[in-house]
């Protein structure tokens, strides 16, 4: 018998995919492996999806699916080292991660495919770590206690989540017969409170979930790599057919996912309205069940339709409708969320502005306004107009898609696209991922109008029915309602909510005729034609299904580097031109700086400048953008009085697109005198929304943001942008605008373009409109503000204490190296960075149970660099956090002065192979792109091509002119890593990283949570209350499980005995005598005692020299500000 059956077909692919090869295959036990071989290439990824997911938990053990993902890590019979393949991975600096969903439980890692571990491949040794995971883990019961602690701490971040407040009211709204009503993460009274109440062995739980579930033909693998085909088919062979297979289940191309027996959604479960209390957040969801095309023939395309039409961002459109002439919005967006393998929704998210919290009844009125709009009054032609449109900007956007920025997502995507086929219209859409108007149909009906035409019928017929008041339910996050005697608490997010019904043919009653247009074309895309998009996809199909295999690696595409060009320059301006190895896509940066010296109240006005001009752009040039423009706005980077403008987009139509984004720039600054008042308060409503957000950004964002004020120059606290915001008007405004247009300014520029691009000499006019630099002399008295990096005093440990509504604790501890112009400082950090990483998530996640987020890395500054280490944990303080984090780097300390030659040399070698492979970035300040812009398109600036244009622009920023090196090259010289002694090592750990030295400089950021410990700890006592009494069918009154649980306060060794009173009084004899056996299960199995520890942890911290500032001033006042270095251009000619 074959191994291996492969499966036929060709593959749809971009343009940018074909140098690949593709291979579908069917291994013997069932699993099925896409195979992906990319010479180009110098990593490896791996990606196996399970059919299994949260739906399939036992009802009495929500997040055992979660459980079981995280003990696959923990040890296998062959390789029985816990956390081994992360080692493994970072050893590498490579990428791994997991995750369950409902129906599926995905793992993925990406790794360098060059150089050696124990003498073999790391691709092929990871691999086979990777597939033991299936065939034999150990599921030890201690590491499934530990595993548990990291599962509630995952749930723990989660709670401060958006997103997952909205999934989890979604869950909330569901049949309650269906799995997907259920909880489904997992968390400490899921997994171990409750289980022990129950009396359940959870190790054979988890053993039996794992036989149950994880088999060969329940999986789908992807594996990507420089190899050939054959070569990868071996390995899938080799590593992957020793797992069992379940001989009833059918075989691919129907993998065994889940089946039900009713819908998550049905008639029953609409016209719903769940509120749920919120003191940050204001967003509307409108959801659309999509149960009842579960068999439509065109039901994903009729998905990307209506995502198309209600996310429209254009001039006249719903969104423009509802953003800009109501005031009701800042922010729309359409999309669709599978909730099963075949049931999904339609999802309407609306950010609600003070006014919007006001008008909810008439901002619904309007939406459904404009579809009756659309699905009665509009012509069927312009409806075949509009899919059609829709066809061209899909499969254009495709046709030219960049190379995957991350393999590991890329496979990650492909191996859960496997596990349903059908959902992308068989194995011919299966690497594209998704299905258009035209794919399933030949050259003559797309060429047909009556072919579009019956489309058009279909759509109007489907979307009447589906897009109705009676089929959809609404979920709002807000503080905007008072609690009711119904007012309910969540038990796993402990969030308060209210669910009612309302009346649909309420809101029919007052539907009127919308002033909203519908668009049925777009400029941009008009220009192409989409039989010749379909016939470029089938060339490229054709020649990769024939193409000969390649076994030598390539160099990847972006590093193959054409040389940087000065082009021009004076004393304001320079301008930079890069030929790049894309054929059909270029990039363009600009930055104009006025020559201010930056203040807090000149950076709101720019901040608010960028918002007024990128807010008109987004509605404006959101056609070009459907066709792959993107934009980006980025005010005041570095610190600087100036703007910066990023635009990438196909060669063909960039010219066009750069003079309408030019004129329209330049008529936004100059009607800045003709501003409207409540455009200009708009606007600041906004900016100070963005301000609040950052407050109330997740503990880890916001301790990071913290980092760069204590660190950078002029980087203004949020208490200085709101003393600034309030004292920003329209006047200064109109001043700022006519600087840039009429100021002395310095302009940067950067081309990036084919290499057969011809019209650069257009392209500098055409900015010179703006920036006037062609005109401009310069003027030897003025100079740049360049704001620079602090250097902190060397022997001091300064600390700072913040709070975080997160119900984490967040450490971020800081060791500052020095300047990062130094080689040899430089290439130590990083080396010393790198050992660091080799085992700390092993040492201080999996032994110690800090936390489960920890993070460290190299941080570099403007003009600084360090190391930093950051952990979130639930269970201590972040004072408690940082004597852990000093003693495991005083250990480290230990085992580097105990380092062989051999042992020193192997860590070199091993550094200077992972560095080289740029899977993963260091986190930077010193790039201006490297920065989110303020305002964008909503397409990403990202890709292949972009990461080079990026890469040259950060080092024409930091004087940087070594164009010829890669990312990684750049940042370190890698002759000074080889000549490295372990001495070096030692001498430079000794006096820059170890706890106990006199010359280091260290700045350590508390944030501590302002969560009521004592209302988390209460609503966890209830839970477990309730599912006690459960188990003994007692009822007791709400009051009274309120009396025991407060009477407890908040210990759960007094739960037992408050419970025992009450059965007591009411004289339920069994449920005593049972209650005195299950006292010891109920005292022990609650989270409480975590709690505990957060009043008590401070009592094991001794008492240390730290300096606790009370201000970013009182550090900035005790440091030097590192002097910027200049680059003489002149060399570069």
């Amino acid at each position: 018998m074959n191994d291996y059956t492969s499966v036929p077909g060709e593959f749809l692919v971009p343009l940018s995919h074909r140098n690949r090869s593709y291979r579908l295959v069917q291994l013997r036990n069932g699993l099925v492996a896409l195979l992906i071989s990319d010479p180009a290439k110098c990593s490896a990824a791996a990606a196996l999806c399970v059919a299994a997911g949260s739906n399939n938990d036992p009802s009495n053990i929500p997040g055992l699916a979660h459980l079981v993902e995280h003990m696959v890590f923990m040890g296998t019979k062959s390789f029985p080292k816990p956390d081994y393949l992360q080692e493994l991975v970072y050893q590498n600096n490579g990428l791994v991660n997991a995750y369950t969903t409902n129906e599926k439980t995905c793992f993925h890692w990406e790794i360098p495919s060059t150089g050696l571990i124990k003498d073999e491949n790391p691709f092929e040794l990871v691999l086979k770590v990777f597939a033991s995971f299936f065939k034999d883990p150990i599921f030890n019961a201690k590491h499934i206690r530990s595993e548990i602690l990291n599962v509630n701490s995952e749930h723990f971040l989660n709670l401060k989540s958006l997103d997952k407040k909205f999934y989890h009211s979604l869950k909330i709204l569901a049949n309650r017969a269906h799995p997907f009503h259920k909880f489904g993460t997992g968390d400490e009274s899921t997994l171990h409170s409750n289980p022990k109440l129950l009396n359940l062995n959870l190790k054979k739980e988890v053993a039996l979930f794992f036989k149950l579930h994880y088999i060969a033909n329940n999986m789908t693998l992807v594996l990507k790599g420089p190899q050939s085909l054959n070569f990868l088919a071996k390995l899938a062979i080799a590593n992957f057919i020793g797992i069992p297979r379940e001989p009833t289940l059918p075989v691919f191309p129907s993998v065994a996912l889940p089946r039900y027996d009713c819908n998550a959604f049905s008639s029953s479960n609409t016209n719903k309205l769940l509120r749920v209390e919120s003191a940050n957040d204001s967003k509307l969801r409108m959801i659309f069940p999509l149960c009842k095309l579960k068999s439509h023939p065109y039901i994903e395309e009729l998905k990307r339709t209506w995502v198309h039409l209600l996310g429209e961002e254009s001039k006249n459109s719903l969104c423009d409708y509802l953003i800009n002439e109501k005031f009701w919005s800042t922010s729309i967006i359409a999309s669709t969320q599978n909730l099963t393998y075949d049931e999904s929704v339609l999802i309407i998210e609306i950010s609600l502005t003070l006014k919007g919290r006001n008008n909810l009844e008439n901002l619904i009125i309007e939406i459904f306004s404009f579809l009756y709009n659309v699905l009665f009054d509009t012509p069927a032609s312009s409806i075949s107009s509009f899919l059609h449109n829709i066809s061209i900007i899909d499969n254009l956007n495709y046709l030219h898609q960049d190379l995957s920025v991350s393999s590991v997502n890329e496979v990650t995507n492909l191996s859960e696209t496997l596990l349903n086929l059908n959902i992308v219209g068989g194995n011919r859409n299966l690497i594209k991922g998704f299905v258009t108007w035209g794919d399933k149909v030949s050259s003559e009906d797309y060429l047909s109008e009556s072919w579009w035409a019956s489309l058009a019928e279909i759509f109007l017929s489907t979307t009447r029915e589906t897009l109705s008041l009676s089929n959809f339910n609404l979920i709002i996050i807000d503080s905007n309602h008072p609690p009711t005697e119904s007012t309910l608490v969540d038990e796993y997010y402990h969030f308060k909510y209210l669910v009612s019904q309302f009346d649909p043919l309420y809101y029919y009653t007052k539907l009127h005729p919308s002033p909203i247009s519908f668009s049925q074309s777009n400029f941009f895309a008009d220009q192409f034609n989409l039989n010749d998009i379909y016939n470029s996809l089938n060339s490229i199909s054709s020649q990769i299904h024939n193409n000969p295999l390649s076994f030598i690696p390539q160099p990847e595409a972006k590093d193959s580097l054409e040389p940087m060009t000065l082009y021009d320059h004076s004393g304001n301006h320079e301008l930079w031109y890069h030929k790049a190895n894309s054929p059909n896509k270029m990039a363009l940066s600009f930055k104009t700086q006025l020559f201010f010296e930056n203040t807090a109240k000149l950076t709101v006005g720019i901040e608010i400048l960028c918002d007024l001009i990128g807010t008109d752009f987004k509605t404006e040039f959101y056609p070009a953008e459907q066709v792959g423009c993107s934009w980006g706005l980025y005010p005041c980077v570095n610190s600087t009085c100036s703007i910066l403008v990023t635009i990438c987009g196909l060669a063909v139509n960039f010219v066009q697109f750069l003079t309408n984004f030019i004129q329209k720039l330049l008529q936004n600054l100059q009607n800045v005198k003709e501003l409207e008042y409540q455009t200009f308060k708009k606007s600041k409503v906004k900016l100070r929304k963005k301000y609040e957000n950052i407050l109330d950004a997740n503990g880890i964002s916001k301790i990071f943001a913290a980092s760069y004020v204590f660190l950078e120059e002029k980087v203004w606290t949020l208490d200085e942008r709101i003393d600034a915001f309030e004292e920003i008007e329209i006047d200064d405004l109109i001043n700022i605008s006519g600087s840039f247009l009429n100021g002395l300014s310095y302009t940067t520029i950067l081309i990036t373009s084919p290499p057969d691009f011809d019209e650069t000499v257009q392209i500098l006019k055409i900015i010179n409109l703006f920036t006037n630099h062609e005109k401009l002399s310069s003027d030897t008295t003025k100079t740049l503000d360049l704001p620079s990096s602090y250097l902190l005093p060397r022997g001091f440990d300064y600390t700072y204490q913040m709070q975080t509504t997160d119900p984490s604790n967040i450490i971020f501890y800081y060791v500052q190296i020095g300047e990062n112009d130094c080689e040899l400082k430089k290439a130590l950090c990083f080396l010393t960075s790198y050992f660091i990483s080799q085992n700390i998530s092993n040492e201080l996640r999996t032994k110690r149970q800090l936390g489960y987020s920890i993070i460290s890395d190299v941080k570099i500054l403007r003009r600084s660099l360090g190391i930093h280490i950051t952990i979130a944990s639930e269970k201590y303080l972040p004072a408690y956090l940082k004597t852990e984090i000093e003693s495991y780097l005083e250990e480290l300390n230990q085992m580097i002065s105990f380092f062989t030659n051999d042992e020193f040399s192997q860590l070199k070698d091993q550094f200077l192979i992972t560095h080289k492979s740029n899977l993963t970035s260091v986190e930077s300040n010193g790039s201006s792109l490297g920065l989110q812009p303020s305002i964008s398109s909503s397409n990403e600036l990202q890709g292949t091509l972009y990461d080079v244009h990026k890469l040259q622009w950060e080092k024409i920023m930091n004087k940087n002119h070594e164009f010829s090196k890669n990312k990684r090259e750049s940042e370190i010289d890698y002759d000074i890593v080889r000549g490295l002694t372990q001495n070096d090592m030692v001498i430079f750990f000794r006096e820059f990283v170890s706890p106990v030295s006199d010359l280091k400089r260290s700045l350590s950021l508390f944030m501590q949570t302002k969560c009521d410990i004592h209302e988390l700890t209460n609503s966890y006592l209830k839970k477990q209350l309730h599912i006690y009494l459960d188990l003994q069918s007692i009822q007791l009154s709400d009051e009274e499980i309120e009396n025991i649980v407060e009477k407890c306060n908040g210990s759960p060794i007094m739960l037992p005995k408050e419970i025992f009173k009450v059965l007591r009084k009411k004289d339920i004899s069994k449920s005593i005598k049972y209650f005195k056996k299950s006292y010891v299960n109920i005292s022990k199995s609650s989270i409480a005692s975590f709690f505990i520890k957060q009043k008590h942890n401070t009592d094991h911290i001794e008492k240390s020299d730290d300096i606790e500032l009370k201000s970013p001033s009182e550090l900035h006042e005790n440091c030097e500000v590192i002097a910027n270095k200049m680059a003489n251009l002149e060399l570069l000619c």
